[in-house]
């Protein structure tokens, strides 16, 4: 399986990258980072007022508070060009920058230790759910508000678990960066994506590459095309499109549509044993719903998240993900236009001010209260592991460092973002959704194209 992580022609980017540049020692000013990136200074805040559970705002900020005060390592940046062979086809490529940064000994954070955590969220969601649906129907209806309202975190942590799987080791089994070890990887990505019914690697990998190359954001990227399908496209009014995206989750044919083209990867996969083993998988999980005393209650936890809630999620994603169809303006350069179209999705609420004293204080932290709440279902749905650092992948899909996105994140600043445009970040989720549909307002219809 070949590397996909094109993120541009030798035509766009060849003449705006130096050759064999570096980046001199240096220490993380955090300062200056907190003057030009509010989730850096958001999460220092966090951190210097002495909030419990740091685990958590770590998680839900996706910036972790132990790189906050790490002095920067020596980086080494460097582009080069190469050419690498894709379905048997040479073709010529740019490699994204390669960014080498100092290893990080965590153990707590492996690849291994990422799909376990994945698996373990899934087995603990689906099975808490399960009780839970047990308990609705077993316990008076006086019950049923407790009950729905603790079903509704299982079911957001199943589909953590579920999604985090897509997004990260299918995600980086495709950009040959999750173990290393090809023949593992592949069955690790294929016994995930036959579990949960979702793309095979070969044709993700194939949709995959488009979506990192020219065609990038456009209606030929595949999840443009997506957009557009659903009838997220270029030219509609702001109106038109917060319609639609409301509309969307109800609407019976945009599931059909979605599990049509799930069952379609599947069916039609390259290799016959890929064909045949979610048939395998789904046969025995069938004979566990009708023969165990707890299948059916089980069966009620899984089905409608992954053949409905999971269509919801992953267009949650891909709504907030990228300013679709946002054309180049005359005088950017590739690289500033590939750069503009990726932001950084964060969910964190600013705390109250520590002015506020009383009756105003208590309205403002449990305000604030409120907002995490939102923030940690916005995590689980849609947001999933590293999405929230989605923009730096683009910026460097070939690194070894995609366990620690956030270290990467800060050094990358912390230099300056070398031959890259300075990050856009937005800190709530709503922010980063009006952003892409007002791009995708703004965008010429393919009417005024023609």
């Amino acid at each position: 399986m070949s590397n996909d992580d094109i993120s541009g022609t030798p035509e766009d980017f060849e003449p705006e990258i130096p050759d064999n540049s570096e980046v001199e020692e240096e220490q993380v000013d955090f300062d200056r980072i907190s003057e030009i990136s509010d989730i850096v200074r958001i999460r220092r805040e966090y951190r210097d007022r002495g909030l419990p559970c740091p685990w958590f705002f770590d998680w839900l900020l996706a910036i972790d508070q132990r790189w906050l005060d790490t002095p920067a390592q020596p980086r080494a940046v460097e582009d080069d060009k190469a050419k690498v062979e894709i379905d048997k086809v040479e073709i010529d490529k740019v490699e994204s920058d390669k960014v080498e940064i100092d290893k990080v000994k965590d153990k707590r954070k492996t690849w291994w230790s990422t799909l376990l955590a994945s698996i373990l969220q899934v087995v603990a969601g689906f099975g808490t759910s399960a009780i839970l649906i047990w308990l609705m129907v077993q316990l008076p209806p006086v019950f049923l508000p407790v009950l729905g309202f603790a079903l509704v975190w299982t079911q957001s942590i199943a589909t953590y678990g579920i999604r985090g799987m897509q997004v990260e080791p299918v995600h980086q089994v495709v950009h040959e960066k999750f173990s290393g070890q090809e023949d593992l990887d592949e069955k690790v990505s294929e016994a995930i994506s036959s579990t949960f019914l979702l793309q095979d690697s070969s044709s993700y990998q194939d949709d995959h590459r488009e979506h990192h190359a020219k065609a990038f954001g456009t209606s030929e990227d595949p999840d443009g095309a997506f957009m557009k399908d659903i009838g997220l496209a270029p030219g509609r009014s702001m109106e038109e499109l917060v319609f639609q995206l409301v509309w969307t989750p109800l609407s019976p044919s945009f599931h059909l549509k979605y599990m049509k083209a799930r069952l379609k990867a599947n069916l039609g996969a390259p290799k016959r044993w890929r064909r045949v083993l979610p048939f395998a998988i789904w046969t025995v999980l069938a004979g566990v719903f009708i023969t165990t005393p707890f299948g059916p209650w089980l069966a009620l936890a899984m089905l409608p998240n992954i053949f409905g809630w999971h269509h919801i999620a992953s267009l949650g994603q891909f709504s907030s993900e990228h300013l679709w169809f946002k054309p180049r303006r005359p005088g950017q350069t590739a690289r500033e236009h590939y750069a503009e179209l990726c932001h950084g999705r964060f969910v964190a609420p600013e705390l109250p001010s520590e002015s506020l004293r009383d009756g105003p204080a208590v309205m403002a932290w449990g305000w604030w209260l409120l907002k995490i709440m939102a923030a940690t279902f916005v995590r689980l749905n849609f947001l999933q592991k590293d999405l929230p650092h989605h923009d730096l992948h683009h910026r460097f899909p070939s690194t070894d460092a995609w366990l620690h996105p956030d270290k990467l994140r800060i050094e990358h600043m912390a230099a300056g973002c070398p031959r890259w445009p300075a990050m856009t970040e937005h800190t709530s989720y709503l922010a980063a959704v009006r952003a892409v549909l007002e791009a995708i307002s703004e965008a010429p219809s393919e009417d005024d194209e023609d």
